[in-house]
């Protein structure tokens, strides 16, 4: 599948899971499909951390969209924890490191950041995307 065709269907299925959680919160079924979002963008932001040629540039991009959905986030479902985006940012801060063979700092990172900051899915949102990265297929 190409890498385009799931992006589709990660916005598809989250578009999913909100409309089910703000319209629909009683029926379950639209709160499962959107479960297969995360997974998928978080195997997108692997990807992107892969093919990137310029990993700055890539984390600042990502800190750009976090910062301007914060206070829509916010609004919407008021309560402090920082979005989504915010996860994938240290997921790529901790990538970065990898990369540029600074194992320990980016081991300390990715253990220690998602531990004390309100981020979603706290150190297993953090790993998902690490974990893609380090586990892709080389051919």
């Amino acid at each position: 599948m190409r890498n385009d065709t799931l992006k589709l269907v990660a916005i598809l299925s989250m578009l999913t899971d909100h409309i089910g959680l703000f319209f629909f919160p009683q029926i379950e079924i639209f709160r499962v499909v959107g479960r297969i979002a995360f997974p998928l963008f978080a195997f997108g932001v692997a990807v992107g951390c892969y093919y990137t040629k310029n990993i700055k540039k890539y984390t600042i991009r990502l800190l750009g969209f976090a910062l301007f959905s914060t206070i829509p986030h916010y609004l919407v479902i008021n309560n402090m924890q920082l979005n989504i985006l915010f996860t994938f940012l240290v997921s790529v801060i901790g990538i970065a490191f990898l990369k540029e063979e600074k194992k320990l700092y980016g081991l300390l990172w990715l253990l220690v950041v998602p531990i004390i900051s309100p981020l979603e899915y706290g150190l297993y949102g953090v790993w998902v995307p690490v974990l893609f990265y380090l586990f892709r297929q080389k051919k």
